[in-house]
């Protein structure tokens, strides 16, 4: 659901640019943050996504109103845009470095035991592969 989506907004963004005029963007915030909030909820309830990673991932974009405040306001667009794009690029970084720390500590024991037979699948303990 989440490639359509960025699709979806990437397609809007980029007609916004070929138009001339400013439009009206609303309606792709909308979109997009009713999108963002489905995926999260999906992560959460459906998959392996904890409520503390689910809640920095739904409020970072929320972060670029710093570029708002008085010490940043003034400055040139390109300074805006940076500060900007670094704001939320923190947390999300910190939480894939979570998500692959994770991904890698639960998938150890699976290595382990490919490396250890030899490429002999058939010798692996049971839920290893999906055919037994």
């Amino acid at each position: 659901m989440g490639l359509p989506l960025a699709g979806a907004l990437a397609g809007a963004a980029l007609a916004a640019c070929l138009v001339g005029r400013s439009p009206a963007l609303e309606e792709s915030l909308g979109m997009g943050l009713t999108g963002l909030f489905g995926i999260l909820m999906m992560g959460r309830f459906f998959g392996d996504l904890s409520t503390g990673r689910a809640v920095v991932l739904l409020i970072a974009p929320l972060l670029c109103w710093v570029s708002e405040l008085p010490l940043v306001r003034g400055r040139k667009p390109w300074v805006m845009g940076a500060v900007r794009l670094a704001i939320v690029a923190i947390p999300l970084a910190v939480v894939l470095g979570l998500a692959k720390h994770d991904f890698d500590r639960d998938n150890a024991e699976v290595g382990e035991a490919l490396l250890s037979h030899r490429g002999n699948l058939r010798d692996l303990p049971r839920g290893f592969n999906g055919a037994r």
